[in-house]
């Protein structure tokens, strides 16, 4: 990842969003272990199941 990218930005806004907004912060850690026992042998799988709910909370907090 480059400093100052897209990305970088994107994933810098997604930990400020997780930093002041409690409920969203718990529900991802909660969510986070359940796709990891779900997708335990699956990374991509686990990671398109994050990727969707950081996509989602970040076009919600615009």
């Amino acid at each position: 990842m480059v400093y100052g990218s897209c990305e970088w930005d994107q994933r810098l806004a997604f930990r400020n969003i997780l930093r002041t907004n409690a409920e969203l912060a718990q529900r991802y850690e909660k969510n986070k272990r359940l796709w990891a026992a779900e997708f335990k042998s699956d990374r991509e799988a686990y990671t398109a199941a994050k990727a969707g709910f950081i996509l989602e909370a970040l076009e919600s907090s615009l």
